[in-house]
């Protein structure tokens, strides 16, 4: 099942693509801080340059990947680090700039969406 919300910030539109995956709810995952869990969804986050996406009361992230792209094919950026786990009320922040960009078409940098892979985790 897939579910999409719209956040709207000035000059901004923020898109969240939810997907239920069974391999990330089965599987039971360790993360950074020790703790296990058991459940998790799988997310898809999309911001242009710059963007910022808060993480919810009561769940953890886990960035999986960090891709960018003007509309064609995406590159993944591996020049970006994140935590290992984002606690609730922290922010993932897209970047302003990558070189990366630079590869794609000249589309003007306010074309580009970044786009994270998160595996979300709420605690038991």
């Amino acid at each position: 099942m897939k579910r999409t919300a719209y956040f709207l910030i000035p000059a901004i539109t923020l898109k969240i693509l939810l997907s239920a995956s069974s391999n990330c709810a089965a599987q039971q995952e360790n993360t950074s801080d020790g703790s296990d869990t058991t459940a998790c969804i799988e997310r898809k986050l999309q911001g242009a340059g710059g963007s910022a996406f808060t993480v919810p009361d009561g769940k953890s992230w886990v960035v999986q990947e960090l891709t960018i792209s003007s509309g064609s094919y995406p590159i993944r950026i591996t020049s970006v680090k994140y935590p290992d786990t984002l606690q609730a009320g922290e922010k993932l922040r897209t970047p302003s700039w990558l070189s990366e960009a630079e590869l794609l078409s000249e589309a003007e940098y306010t074309d580009l969406m970044f786009s994270f892979k998160i595996k979300e985790y709420a605690p038991e």
